[in-house]
């Protein structure tokens, strides 16, 4: 029995994937692309359906209230929910949403972004420092993180026409707001916090 949309099946230890994504194929409708959804036939359409779009590699949910023709060939109906070659492949990713959300559900500021390996466990990250209140940088950080030190900062910079830049930045604060740029739009002046 196929799994609908969103439930999902996981390993009993959390450090293991249950499956290749290659090997999710048999689980879903096989279509050519995902605009080709009209092409199911009636009778094997469920709310909840996955289906694989061969083409673009990618997995689609049907989010629609009914099975009509008409919400189920609403593009808007099919949320796209992973790539088949996403775990373990070679190939570059891509994302048609605009944000990613990093340390979702966080009531708190927290430490939060990205870690590409270059080890066997551990890699460089680009995150948000939330002690600091500014983006950093760190080396050899575990892949299974949940929090970093920075090793350096990142700059930003912000223009304005007043002459008197403000005594404290917004990233970084009165701690960690060195290197931070600070430029007088009337003049061009160039202000550095140290």
């Amino acid at each position: 029995m196929p799994l609908s949309y969103p439930d999902s099946i996981q390993h009993n230890n959390s450090s293991f994937a249950l499956m290749n994504a290659s090997e999710l194929r048999g689980t879903a409708y096989l279509i050519p692309s995902a605009s080709a959804t009209g092409s199911i036939p009636s009778d094997k359409r469920a709310l909840g359906s996955i289906v694989y779009a061969s083409a673009s590699q990618e997995y689609y949910g049907y989010i629609g209230a009914t099975t009509s023709s008409t919400d189920w060939n609403t593009s808007a109906n099919w949320k796209a929910f992973g790539s088949g070659s996403s775990t373990g492949g070679t190939s570059n990713g891509s994302f048609t949403n605009k944000f990613i959300v990093l340390a979702s559900g966080s009531a708190v500021q927290t430490d939060g972004g990205i870690i590409v390996q270059t080890a066997a466990n551990s890699g460089e990250a680009l995150y948000f420092e939330s002690g600091s209140n500014r983006w950093a940088v760190t080396s050899s950080l575990s892949t299974s993180a949940t929090s970093a030190n920075p090793l350096e900062y990142v700059v930003t910079a912000f223009k304005s026409a007043s002459a008197t830049p403000p005594s404290n930045p917004i990233y970084g604060g009165a701690s960690a707001s060195y290197g931070n740029i600070y430029i007088d739009s009337n003049t061009g002046d160039v202000y550095i916090y140290s």
